[in-house]
């Protein structure tokens, strides 16, 4: 679980530092792996284990997290794709766009944490 969160952590920091270097992609790439992360951390200590999957919308939904917190998966989720695969469309006007995705991760990443820090009955 820590580990996952201290991943979460620096792949953020990492797509800050892209986004400075005008690596647009690849830091929405990186914003969305922290969400991603972050969320499978608090998978594992809700459930002891967590999916193998990229889908943030499915990865909320087994931490119920928040509603506008999953509006933002959806919008990450679509991140993976786009910047894993070059036959999805082009995301218009992306520069612009990298600093509110990277927003949204961080806001998941925020929550998440507050809710690992939180007492549990499980020891993970």
């Amino acid at each position: 679980m820590k580990r996952w969160l201290e991943k979460a952590e620096r792949d953020l920091c990492a797509a800050r530092k892209s986004h400075e270097f005008g690596e647009h992609e690849w830091a929405c790439f990186q914003a969305q792996q922290a969400a991603e992360k972050a969320l499978k951390a608090l998978d594992l200590k809700l459930s002891r284990h967590t999916v193998p999957t990229h889908d943030l919308v499915l990865l909320a939904r087994r931490v119920a997290l928040p509603a506008h917190l999953r509006a933002y998966c959806k919008q990450l989720t679509m991140l993976y794709s786009y910047t894993r695969y070059p036959d999805t469309p082009d995301i218009a006007d992306i520069a612009a766009k990298t600093p509110q995705y990277m927003e949204y991760s961080g806001e998941i990443l925020q929550w998440v944490k507050q809710r690992l820090s939180e007492p549990s009955s499980s020891n993970s």
